[in-house]
């Protein structure tokens, strides 16, 4: 997973995410599983239709609105993590375009973190014995 941080004011990140074809793959097959077991498609039994007979039942946009929620949780978290943003808050996430087959997913993150305390002229202070 690529990953980018800008440094903005006010404690705050933004993460440019680069999530790869791998796991948007794995996304899709996952909401297509769900999807499949809630939608009654003639000629299968529930949650057994393959995943281009469910793209072609419920419409791409609509699967990769259930895989984008299922996985961006997850998708940021392993972002944060790898490159070392500690977030103290919810991100505010916007996504990009739904992917075509075999390309990867791109997604902003900005999100609040930590303070770096800044520890002032200690050295000339006197504490009474």
């Amino acid at each position: 997973m690529k990953t980018s941080i800008e440094e903005l004011p006010e404690n705050r990140v933004r993460l440019e995410v680069e999530v790869p074809e791998g796991d948007v793959k794995h996304a899709f097959e996952h909401a297509a599983s769900d999807l499949a077991g809630s939608v009654k498609i003639p000629g299968f039994r529930k949650g057994h239709a393959p995943l281009p007979v469910v793209v072609a039942r419920v419409g791409r946009e609509a699967l990769w609105e259930e895989a984008f929620r299922g996985h961006i949780d997850s998708w940021f978290w392993n972002a944060a993590v790898s490159s070392g943003v500690r977030p103290v808050a919810s991100p505010e996430i916007e996504p990009g375009d739904c992917p075509d087959d075999g390309s990867p997913f791109n997604f902003t993150a900005t999100v609040d973190v930590m303070p770096t305390p800044e520890v002032g002229d200690w050295r000339g202070l006197e504490v009474p014995a």
